[in-house]
């Protein structure tokens, strides 16, 4: 099926979902990949670094979490209006205090504010899908709408590390931030104009479900899911987390290099992501997810044993075909198994544990991994990635024997 066919072949709900995840990937690439490099511009070092986007990563997942409460008691796509209003807010901040030149802990700080409602917005995405969609239809729409994601990160990259130099960060962060009040404008008027708000009683709306979220620990497959998502996502973060930091310190690329290879990743999932679900439709979620996650385990392998452009390009491109394999298979199987236990009433509280959990995955990632580049990179810049993508082998092997039963489509 033509992207032309398959876009208009969606509800006029999903198209409009589809465009807002666009251009909001078209507005996060201009500026926030680059973040990292300016605080290592500023003479910080990588152990630092990696602290302080550790805790916004950790800020992340509590956003996440948050996120799924506030999606139920509001409706999912009133939430994702205010998460990204919420974004438009601190990215101005942001700018400002980088053309302000202020410490970096007060940057970071901001960043961390960004944030903590900000990332409300995927919960709510999620929920919002799973509220338009039948459990088998739901990797095809993944799919469907990460093409649009990548679209938006391969221009955005593309553009920020070729401006970067020239405009400064101040006014990539501004620019971004303009693009994001576009975005706000389009759901206010279309998406959340038409909010569906499950039937939770008053009581319990925007109330945190400590309850609910303890109580499903005691679910043998919930918890085993969420360990290996936990797993997982050690390895799979690292491409946004210190692969940058890693190519620019240790390996000596400037920042275009760097948008190149975001660019290849994005360009890479525009052209191979609907061919490669479709054919990976024929397997379980759960199988497709092992597969996805062994190949970012050898992409990242390939990094690790890398010191050239095309070393590196070959590495970005095997990471991104475990990526167009793994992400839908996750994204659906974690909304399947979320609407079997939350219903309508607690879908997106279940999908927000279970981002929330990948996100802390994330969050070990930076800081184990920035200790291991800086104390172990230096003498053999290939000994971090083994490590690291032991652990996504490990949790490959468990998602291969994992049983999603019903769940897994």
């Amino acid at each position: 099926m033509n992207f032309i066919k398959q876009f208009n072949s969606y509800s006029k709900d999903l198209r409009t979902l589809f465009c807002v995840r666009f251009l909001l990937a078209l507005a996060h690439g201009l500026s926030y990949p680059f973040l990292v490099v300016y605080l290592t511009r500023r003479g910080l070092a990588l152990d630092v670094i990696g602290f302080l986007f550790a805790g916004h990563i950790f800020v992340k997942a509590l956003g996440n979490l948050m996120g799924g409460p506030m999606a139920d008691g509001l409706g999912a796509a009133k939430a994702m209006f205010i998460a990204i209003t919420w974004r438009i807010i601190f990215t101005v901040l942001l700018g400002g205090a980088i053309g302000l030149n202020i410490a970096p802990v007060l940057i970071m700080t901001i960043y961390y504010f960004h944030a903590l409602i900000g990332e409300a917005f995927m919960p709510a995405c999620d929920a919002f899908v799973a509220e338009r969609s039948e459990f088998h239809q739901r990797r095809d729409i993944f799919s469907f709408l990460r093409i649009g994601v990548n679209a938006g990160w391969a221009v955005g990259a593309a553009l920020g590390g070729l401006l970067a130099p020239i405009v400064g960060y101040t006014a990539l962060f501004l620019t971004t931030a303009t693009v994001t009040s576009g975005i706000s404008w389009i759901l206010k008027k279309t998406l959340a104009a038409q909010n569906v708000r499950a039937a939770t009683p008053s009581s319990i709306r925007l109330s945190l479900p400590v309850s609910i979220w303890v109580g499903s620990l005691r679910e043998r497959a919930w918890v085993i899911y969420l360990g290996l998502l936990f797993l997982a996502f050690i390895g799979v973060d690292q491409i946004f987390s210190l692969m940058s930091v890693y190519l620019v310190r240790y390996r000596f690329a400037t920042e275009t290099t760097v948008g190149i290879l975001y660019s290849l990743n994005g360009f890479l999932v525009i052209f191979l992501q609907n061919w490669i679900t479709a054919k990976a439709k024929k397997f379980l979620l759960t199988r497709a997810i092992a597969c996805g996650l062994l190949l970012y385990a050898l992409g990242l392998l390939v990094l690790g044993f890398s010191n050239v452009m095309y070393l590196y390009m070959l590495s970005m491109t095997v990471i991104t075909l475990g990526e167009v394999v793994l992400m839908p298979a996750y994204s659906a199987l974690a909304v399947n198994l979320a609407s079997r236990r939350g219903g309508n009433a607690r879908r997106a509280t279940y999908i927000g544990m279970s981002q929330f959990v990948g996100v802390l995955g994330g969050f070990v990632s930076s800081i184990f991994g920035g200790y291991l580049l800086e104390y172990l990179g230096v003498a053999k810049p290939y000994l971090p990635w083994i490590i690291i993508s032991g652990f996504t082998v490990t949790s490959a092997i468990g998602f291969f024997f994992f049983k999603g039963a019903q769940d897994d489509y």
